[in-house]
């Protein structure tokens, strides 16, 4: 067994372990692992260290899909068993002690907005382009990144909750984009892994409302490179 084959089990048993029993296997974790857990209730507040946890947080995943962003950096998404509207996604990092670094996220969003079918092809610069003229104040340009029929699936906004969070279509994207204005902010992208499910993109806020935030979006294109689906989660303050 390769050093990569055994890391990438550890990674497979860790995630697997932390959702279906609720608790982190501390037996995998370095000394130093940062670990933050999706609070109950809320998408997008603060992580919550092990300790912390009160909730009973087991969840019966179904389908897992995984991605290697990096040589010692993972991806997973789940679909949660029995509930078809709930999903949870983890990035994590695997050090020479074990887990070094794991981020949660779990969301009650329409699973069938998640992508499907087969989707080998990078959504990663397709995903620059969109961001980039996001955060330069390009509306329409961001809009024109994406399919005429693109579904586009965003946890409740942190500064703005009442916006909407799920968009259908171009169209709608653009005057969602529109709404939306320029911010103060901007995104960062890290890493990014390929599976036959779509992209999954690793990046950061760096500097938002006194902290960072930390996203994580699962991104699908067409033939032409146009993002078809694109389902973010995001977290502040971030862990890195």
């Amino acid at each position: 067994m390769t050093a990569g084959s055994s890391q990438t089990e550890l990674a497979h048993e860790f995630f697997a372990v932390t959702t279906s029993t609720g608790l982190v296997p501390t037996a995998l974790c370095a000394a130093d692992a940062r670990i933050g857990l999706a609070p109950a209730g809320s998408e997008t507040g603060p992580r919550l260290a092990p300790q912390e946890v009160a909730d009973d947080r087991r969840l019966e995943i179904g389908d897992t899909t995984h991605w290697r962003l990096s040589d010692t950096e993972h991806a997973f998404l789940a679909r949660v068993g029995g509930d078809v509207t709930r999903t949870v996604a983890a990035v994590l990092e695997v050090g020479a002690g074990g887990v070094v670094r794991y981020l949660e996220f779990r969301t009650a969003r329409e699973d069938a907005l998640l992508p499907s079918g087969d989707a080998h092809a990078s959504a990663a610069p397709a995903t620059r382009r969109y961001l980039e003229r996001l955060d330069g104040g390009d509306p329409l340009g961001a809009a024109e990144v994406f399919s005429e029929d693109a579904v586009y699936s965003h946890p409740p906004y942190v500064d703005d909750p009442a916006r909407m969070s799920v968009v259908m279509g171009r169209a709608n994207l653009h005057r969602a984009f529109n709404q939306r204005g320029q911010k103060a902010f901007s995104h960062e992208i890290l890493r990014h892994g390929v599976s036959s499910l779509g992209t999954v993109v690793e990046g950061i806020v760096p500097e938002v409302r006194g902290t960072f935030g930390s996203f994580l979006s699962l991104v699908q294109v067409t033939s032409d490179d146009e993002i078809s689906r694109y389902m973010a989660f995001y977290c502040e303050p971030g862990l890195r």
